[in-house]
């Protein structure tokens, strides 16, 4: 089911026995908890249960499920970590407590809603039990938005806050926060605060001083500015950086890592992939895909696969103590200039 059907229902007071939310975005999961909590306590009152499968066993988890609660007609039980049911496990349940699970799920207790969260990008349908979850569990998508899905999200968001951003300032927010919704939504209740009792729009201007750029954002500069040779302003932005307290080796991985991307991505692309399906492979946000693909676009994957040696060789080289960790980009860039 759609996130926004989901919300729909429970407006509605629709409630189900079991939900599994599938996905990363922490923004939706707050909504949806919050909302079923609501509702539900709107209905009648709801005794609130929490239990985390990194800390408990999913038998903890069933007991609690089955037992009645004390004060209130109904309990609503949040499960974290629910990672079973995917192909990432670090916590594999017993076969007791999955044939445990499994006549539980054809039978649940109809005092309790259990929500499983389950923190993964899809279920793992090769698992008997992940098979059960999908017939019978409501399946919330909570994944991660693509970036014109976010930008409806905060233009919709904006028509009914109590403050109003130029088109621009909007943009620059979106930008700023890598079009990741949950950081986005973050930093729009921080603006809310700064625009009490403010009539004006807040301005392009006014979001950049109020929106600290992110780390990703800043190395997604970096990188373009070394790939066009922009040599004083790469120093630049690698400056700014260390002056954040940013360490030189940090920094450096990061920098490996965002031409890793580049270039898987640049293969990907070339294979037929679309963004979509090359953010799914290599497990990164649609818009780093997107700008990956941006920044790889006017340079042959020849040269890039060079740089990136050059690149592998200065890790080691930072790795193992050779030379001093501050001066090693400055000597990259300017080999970087000569390739």
């Amino acid at each position: 089911m759609e996130f926004q059907a989901a919300m729909r229902e429970l407006k509605r007071q629709i409630f189900h026995p079991v939900y599994t939310l599938i996905g990363t975005e922490e923004y939706l999961k707050r909504q949806f908890l919050r909302a079923i909590r609501y509702q539900m306590n709107e209905q009648e009152e709801t005794d609130l249960v929490r239990l985390d499968l990194n800390e408990v066993a999913l038998d903890a988890v069933l007991d609690e499920a089955e037992t009645f609660s004390f004060f209130t007609d109904r309990k609503l039980l949040i499960v974290e970590n629910s990672l079973f049911v995917t192909p990432k496990n670090p916590n594999p349940i017993e076969d007791h407590e999955q044939k445990r699970l499994l006549d539980y799920l054809k039978a649940p207790n109809p005092s309790t809603t259990i929500v499983f969260c389950v923190p993964y990008d899809q279920l793992d349908k090769r698992k008997k039990i992940a098979k059960a979850f999908l017939t019978e569990t409501e399946l919330v998508d909570i994944s991660q938005l693509k970036e014109q899905e976010v930008r409806q999200y905060v233009l919709n968001y904006l028509q009914n806050a109590p403050f109003k951003i130029t088109r621009d300032g909007i943009e620059a927010l979106l930008v700023r926060t890598d079009f990741h919704l949950t950081h986005t939504m973050t930093e729009l209740e921080k603006i809310e605060t700064f625009a009490s009792n403010r009539q004006e729009p807040i301005s392009k201007g006014e979001i950049q001083r109020l929106v600290p750029r992110s780390l990703e954002g800043d190395i997604f500069e970096l990188t373009n500015a070394m790939l066009k040779r922009q040599v004083s302003q790469a120093v630049q932005i690698y400056r700014d950086l260390l002056l954040l307290g940013n360490e030189p080796i940090a920094l450096h991985g990061l920098i490996v890592s965002q031409f890793r991307i580049i270039i898987q991505a640049k293969i990907l692309s070339r294979q037929g992939e679309h963004e979509a399906q090359i953010s799914k492979k290599l497990s990164a946000h649609p818009y780093r895909v997107k700008m990956a693909l941006q920044i790889g676009a006017g340079m042959p994957l020849d040269q890039l696969l060079n740089y990136y040696n050059h690149l592998a060789e200065v890790d080691y080289q930072m790795k193992t103590g050779h030379g001093l960790r501050d001066n090693h980009f400055y000597i990259l860039l300017t080999q970087l200039m000569y390739i």
